[in-house]
């Protein structure tokens, strides 16, 4: 799956009901089956929708070539979009049996809900329990609280 930030693709008949309530201004249909010229936020919503029913094994995400608010909640985000974050937290079992890998930096949102956490420093890699990640993002937005 591949979208870019600011890229727009014609969506026909497109699922995206997962992480969407209803469509935005300008995209006809219903989220189950949504019309037109998506946004990447649209169009991942639905790659990865049709990765999930078609049961795949592994899905890749890359968060430089992501839409950021499918994948991590913002504080001015509306409703009306469930990002990743909030279905690995309240709707796991939504996602089947397909791994995601994401590689990512600053989504802790995001990182705080991975089953494993890998850590790359140093060109080293080491693995970082979820527990202690958790720690130290509570300490972070406690930091930035300040």
């Amino acid at each position: 799956m591949s979208t870019t930030e600011g890229s727009w693709q014609g969506l026909v008949g497109a699922d995206v009901s997962l992480f969407f309530r209803s469509l935005p201004p300008g995209i006809g249909g219903d989220p189950r089956a949504a019309y037109g010229w998506g946004s990447g936020s649209l169009v991942m919503a639905h790659k990865i929708q049709a990765a999930l029913r078609a049961a795949a094994p592994l899905l890749i995400l890359d968060e430089d070539r992501s839409a950021t608010n499918l994948l991590v909640p913002g504080c001015l985000q509306s409703g009306e979009v469930t990002p990743l974050s909030t279905l690995l937290a309240t709707r796991r079992e939504a996602l089947g049996e397909t791994t995601i890998l994401f590689a990512a930096s600053p989504l802790d949102i995001l990182i705080a809900q991975a089953d494993r956490i890998l850590l790359l420093a140093g060109h080293e890699a080491r693995a970082l329990d979820r527990r202690e990640f958790r720690r130290r993002l509570d300490k972070h937005l406690a930091e930035v609280r300040e």
